[in-house]
């Protein structure tokens, strides 16, 4: 559970490390974008979704779980990100790459019958790509980081390690 507590660490640190500034005409027009876009109901299927593959992750790992895990961990994460600062920070990071103009745009896509069929379908669409990716990184990912020196190749022969450097010192 260790693993999985440090991966979700980095993910929210990669988020708080994204530039955000925008004035507040671009963050209201955002938030009625985002508030559109994801409205509870949606959140509360992708919330379900990524708990439960969570849970899912943290059973293949092994790990001993209560028989109340999922809804235990489906309230932390609820607990850590709630729907209200969800919608804040994404519409913060809307309102800084978009003008009001260009946000308006897209809330009109929105209301268009495709992009009322991508916001239906988005929860389902998000989970078949998680698990479309959660499948294949494991099988590729040991390759990638043996191609480029992250992870020691059993097949290779054994690499010598340089003499350290000398230090150069007094009297020589």
């Amino acid at each position: 559970m260790q693993k999985m507590a440090m991966r979700m660490l980095v993910l929210a640190l990669m988020w708080t490390a994204m530039p955000a500034w925008a004035g507040e005409k671009e963050k209201a027009a955002a938030l009625e974008l985002v508030k559109m876009v994801v409205p509870r109901d949606t959140y509360e299927q992708m919330m379900e979704q990524m708990t439960a593959a969570m849970s899912e992750q943290f059973r293949k790992a092994g790990e001993k779980l209560p028989a109340d895990f999922d809804k235990k961990i489906q309230a932390a994460v609820n607990d850590v990100m709630s729907y209200d600062d969800v919608l804040s920070w994404t519409a913060e990071i809307y309102a800084a790459r978009f003008s009001v103009e260009e946000l308006k745009d897209i809330e009109k896509f929105y209301r268009t019958p495709v992009g009322k069929k991508v916001m239906k379908l988005l929860p389902e669409l998000s989970a078949e790509i998680g698990k479309k990716i959660a499948a294949i990184l494991p099988e590729r990912m040991p390759a990638a980081l043996k191609k480029h020196g992250l992870m020691p190749d059993e097949d290779a022969p054994a690499q010598e390690e340089a003499p350290p450097a000398k230090a150069k010192g007094k009297g020589k």
